[in-house]
């Protein structure tokens, strides 16, 4: 994490599901004067941010629509999903390119990217986030830093065992 936060400046998280709950249990704060504030132990919505969406696309159908049962969810912007078959869908985007990005929907100005750790047995069982202003990235940039938060969920699950 703290390799992570010396290359991009911006706050790195990891997280994990508890419940609807993605709960920071891990963080590093950025070097930028205007950055995302966190703590361990801050709760959010899972679906409200990229870090929930990636811990939310590894569980199985059936916990997902126990969690997520037909309806209206939580909305932070108007930009964030707003029912639960809208986040189904979404989550099997994030499921597939395994990263999420959440483009100021949890919060205007606020852009952050997530992606998951796995144990020795290959399951997710957290993610790792960085998080920051909005114009940073630049979204030229964006691929890059996607990249490289992938890159740190790797090595963070091969010093966990992970295949």
């Amino acid at each position: 994490m703290q390799a992570l936060v010396e290359e991009l400046s911006e706050t790195c998280h990891v997280g994990v599901l508890e419940g609807h709950a993605a709960v920071t249990v891990a963080l590093v704060d950025g070097s930028y004067a205007v950055r995302m504030h966190s703590w361990v132990g801050k709760r959010d919505e899972a679906h409200t941010t990229a870090m929930g969406e990636v811990l939310l696309a590894a569980l199985p159908e059936s916990e997902l629509h126990a969690l997520y049962p037909d309806g209206p969810l939580i909305r932070r912007t108007d930009t964030m999903i707003s029912t639960a078959a809208e986040l189904r869908k979404h989550l099997t985007v994030v499921r597939d390119s395994a990263f999420a990005l959440d483009d100021e929907e949890y919060e205007h100005s606020l852009r952050a990217v997530a992606a998951p750790i796995h144990d020795r047995t290959g399951e997710v069982i957290a993610a790792v986030a960085i998080s920051g202003a909005a114009s940073r990235p630049a979204k030229p940039q964006l691929d890059s830093s996607v990249e490289k938060v992938r890159g740190c969920a790797a090595k963070i699950s091969a010093e966990l065992g992970a295949p």
